[in-house]
């Protein structure tokens, strides 16, 4: 059995979300200490690379990152557009990973469900009409 305790709070300079989840179990599994990073967090290697130092500084050790948002992703992939903040030839996921990995910081990936559009415009029902 696991029990788990959340708090939360908003630095007022980054506009960093973090939540830090703190749990015991009977087995004794290593204590999950997560910060919870949007979007507009993750699109350049300058941003990635100060979420990570904050995570660390701050004893984090998961990274839960925003990769896909308004039907955008912050990554390669065959099926949606890269988020129009991210720069052409830039893959904000793969280089998190390497990263944060190389610092012992796990990372989980979490995704906005729903809203598929931005500023009026959706790449993924203009490329799929039939949804």
């Amino acid at each position: 059995m696991i029990f788990l305790m959340a708090t939360g709070f908003i630095a007022k300079q980054t506009g960093l979300l973090a939540l830090m989840l703190v749990g015991v179990s009977v087995a004794d599994e290593p204590e999950l200490r997560g910060v919870w990073v949007q979007n507009h967090d993750l699109n350049s290697p300058q941003k990635i690379d100060e979420v990570i130092q904050r995570a660390e500084t701050g004893y984090f050790n998961a990274i839960f990152a925003n990769m896909f948002v308004h039907g955008q992703a912050l990554y390669e992939s065959d099926l949606v557009q890269k988020h129009i903040r991210v720069e052409p030839g830039f893959d904000p996921l793969a280089y998190l990973l390497k990263a944060a990995h190389q610092r012992n910081i796990k990372v989980h990936i979490w995704f906005v469900n729903g809203p598929i559009a931005f500023n009026g415009q959706s790449s993924v029902l203009a490329s799929h009409p039939d949804w």
